[in-house]
């Protein structure tokens, strides 16, 4: 397992339960599209393998306003950086289709 599992799982627990009121591991759950209260449990399991994958990494590190950052988890710059171009790209793709729409009407 690699070693930053243990500091992100206790950023991750540090943040929540810092929140006020405090943020229960279902109520992060309900945040997050798709997401349930188990996973938050496993992410937070110090001595677990299981990490968000890099879009929930970084769906955490948005909720959070940067307090429980996706490097944290592992993942490596170069990573992020092809996420966040990919959603840039969709982002832009969504938004010329509806002005393309908007356009015909």
């Amino acid at each position: 397992m690699d070693n930053t599992k243990p500091n992100a799982a206790r950023c991750m627990r540090a943040w929540r339960e810092a929140q006020v009121p405090k943020l229960t591991q279902r109520g992060l759950a309900a945040q997050m599209k798709g997401a349930h209260q188990s996973q938050i449990a496993l992410w937070e399991k110090e001595d677990a393998p299981e990490r968000p994958d890099l879009a929930r990494a970084l769906e955490l590190q948005a909720i959070s306003r940067g307090e429980v950052p996706a490097p944290l988890w592992g993942y490596t710059t170069e990573e992020i950086e092809r996420v966040l171009a990919e959603e840039t790209e969709r982002m832009a793709r969504e938004d010329l289709k509806q002005m393309s729409l908007f356009e015909q009407e």
